[in-house]
């Protein structure tokens, strides 16, 4: 059992539900502009519907899924006839997320319920290492570089009302970093690489070494992270400029670099 969700039953209902919603609306707009990419690719590869319906698998947790399991195979096929019946018809996106979501409902939300009252999304902090920060060991072929993974411990209080909150989140994945790997170096893709007041945190070298907007669009939260609120809830706002744009309000990028510049930068912001 995790630790007390920070926001009502409602509220994380109402997130697997219109995030969902979302989910299905992107299917097809991405479909639009992708006809070389079959349905079930796109279904597998680009959302995370079947970790919204299986109430036995890790929530938002990126581990191997069993396509095969429980009530997925038929929500997998009834999610392809309804799309085929729809596109030869000249339907919508609007029409396949109603009819979809009809299909969906039940296990939608037997999946939030599970996912609530078993804490899944808030014991994955226990992973944490340095509050709302995690980093991963390096890879032999970069011995000195960690990447590093960012969630809000701090819901329903954004990580950003606090100027000192993540800075102490910084410098602490630094020192254990060291410490555990000789590391020198950070590095992660995220969608807040976009998103100006997390670029306030990093040096110079960061926005030197920053990549190109990532838009092959995939199931986790690098790309869909900024659908939830600070609360732990839908963000209404970014879902809406994605069904009025067919676009992400903020696109990942993959950045670097030296905790030598990174700590210099963060003791200037003190």
């Amino acid at each position: 059992m995790g630790s007390k969700p920070p926001i009502s039953f409602e509220d994380h209902c109402g997130y697997v539900l219109d995030s969902a919603r979302l989910d299905l609306f992107f299917l097809w707009i991405w479909l639009d502009k992708h006809p070389g990419e079959t349905f079930v690719q796109a279904l597998r590869g680009r959302v995370d519907l079947v970790r919204k319906t299986d109430p036995e698998l890790p929530y938002l947790d990126k581990v191997p899924v069993n396509y095969g399991h429980r009530a997925w195979p038929g929500i997998e096929a009834g999610l392809s006839e309804i799309y085929s019946r729809l596109r030869k018809s000249g339907g919508t996106a609007d029409e396949f997320e109603a009819a979809g979501y009809g299909l969906c409902e039940g296990s939608l939300k037997a999946c939030a319920e599970n996912s609530y009252h078993n804490g899944d999304y808030w014991a994955a902090f226990g992973t944490y290492q340095c509050g709302s920060l995690k980093f991963d060991a390096p890879s032999e072929e970069e011995p000195r570089r960690v990447s590093f993974h960012i969630k809000n411990a701090l819901a329903p209080r954004s990580i950003f009302e606090d100027p000192g909150y993540l800075p102490s989140c910084l410098f602490d994945l630094m020192d254990k970093a060291a410490k555990e790997y000789g590391a020198d170096t950070l590095q992660t893709e995220t969608w807040l690489n976009s998103l100006p007041k997390w670029l306030e945190l990093f040096p110079p070298e960061w926005m030197d070494n920053m990549g190109p907007d990532c838009k092959d669009v995939g199931w986790g939260y690098g790309h869909w992270g900024q659908f939830i609120s600070a609360r732990g809830c839908f963000n209404r706002k970014y879902g809406d400029v994605l069904r009025r744009t067919g676009d992400f309000p903020f696109w990942p990028r993959k950045s670097h670099c030296s905790f030598k510049a990174l700590k210099g930068h963060l003791e200037s912001l003190r």
